[in-house]
């Protein structure tokens, strides 16, 4: 049977590697299909690598690849399912829209000179805009880039109320756009940040609540969020000073602009260095996910009782998604695994991660981010 049968719509087209950017296909006849996006590094039989988008399939098997000028950070879906925003990781000034029936770049966003991206876009609404997150070059002071999705013409700007902001989401049913500014003005110092989390008003961007860290723990960059069941934002972090004392890595943030931290067991927080590479909640909005590839770990979370589920190892995993099953995600690494891990059993209860290797390719260097394709 043709597995093409089992994909819908454009991606049919864009599983067949139509044009010369999808070109490299998986001859392999199974029922598969897209489920995610992600940036790659892919070698060749060298072992030299090159930057790529990529779709993996619900089996954790690359289906194929887009090559890329550059080192992407975040691949975005738009809201059509017809196309994906490959966008340039900080520092950077190249990010390119992908036409998915065809393989066609259709254009590049159109970025001032003074500005560069900082890895994340968003699409609101039916997504006729692209918001992507954007710093000046000499100042690192944060803008939010308003851009046509049909051009990838500049439309204008929102302060982002603080420096370097690196990724933003989306609460459209509350109309909020909420950004992670890193607060990191030059990226290899050491020491304090100006770090926040700033809960926009989607209508107009004025700010509805910051929530700023205390002086103790200033060292931390927030840097990648994800949405609850209960409105809260959870926030991975990174800790800039290599000499503090274990710090907490991971917070939720209140709509009205509180923090408070998720606990990570000591003899965990003790191996990963002070970072957290990604974060996610599954498709219930109840149990959430903290990759760090420094420590070569997925951790999850209750978020109900906002208390420790447990921890699955992932060499160099970071990337991470909801699967589309309570309970369950996907964790890709830098070394080439594909893990799948279920925090429910099946009546539904909280239960220690369960990990289940789906694919595991050295050729494949999965980057920071997984987007979920969904179906």
């Amino acid at each position: 049977m043709d597995r093409h049968h089992f994909l819908s719509g454009s991606l049919q087209s864009f599983m067949a590697g139509i044009g010369a950017t999808f070109g490299r296909q998986k001859a392999k006849v199974a029922d598969t299909q897209p489920r995610f996006l992600s940036a790659c590094g892919v070698a060749d039989k060298g072992g030299k690598l090159a930057f790529a988008a990529a779709a993996i399939d619900g089996n954790g098997d690359a289906l194929l690849d887009s090559a890329l000028p550059m080192r992407a950070h975040e691949i975005a879906l738009h809201p059509d399912g017809r196309r994906v925003l490959a966008v340039g990781r900080q520092p950077g000034r190249y990010s390119c829209m992908i036409d998915l029936a065809d393989g066609r770049k259709l254009y590049d966003l159109q970025i001032a000179d003074d500005h560069e991206f900082n890895g994340h876009a968003v699409f609101p609404g039916e997504g006729a805009q692209i918001i992507a997150t954007e710093e000046h070059v000499e100042t690192s002071i944060g803008r939010l880039g308003f851009y046509d999705a049909a051009t990838g013409a500049w439309l204008q700007g929102w302060p982002s109320h603080g420096i370097e902001p690196h990724e933003a989401i989306l609460d459209e049913k509350n109309n909020r756009l909420i950004v992670a500014n890193g607060g990191i003005l030059q990226r290899h110092a050491v020491g304090e940040v100006e770090s926040s989390l700033v809960i926009l008003d989607l209508r107009d961007g004025e700010p509805i609540a910051i929530g700023r860290l205390p002086e103790d723990l200033a060292s931390l960059s927030m840097r990648h969020m994800a949405l609850t069941a209960r409105g809260d934002v959870v926030c991975g972090m990174q800790d800039q000073d290599a000499q503090s004392d274990l710090r907490p890595l991971v917070c939720l943030l209140d709509p009205a602009g509180n923090i408070r931290f998720l606990k990570i067991p000591r003899d965990l927080a003790m191996i990963l260095r002070g970072y957290v590479g990604s974060v996610a909640v599954d498709i219930s909005g109840w149990v959430a996910c903290a990759t760090s590839p420094k420590g070569n770990v997925a951790m999850f979370w209750d978020l109900r009782r906002e208390t420790w589920l447990g921890q699955a190892t992932v060499a160099d995993g970071c990337g991470v998604a909801g699967n589309g099953k309570p309970g369950g995600f996907v964790v890709t690494g830098g070394k080439g695994d594909v893990v799948e891990i279920a925090t429910l059993d099946a009546a539904g209860r909280p239960m220690a991660p369960k990990s289940h290797l789906l694919a595991s390719n050295v050729r494949w260097h999965w980057d920071n981010h997984l987007t979920r394709i969904r179906a």
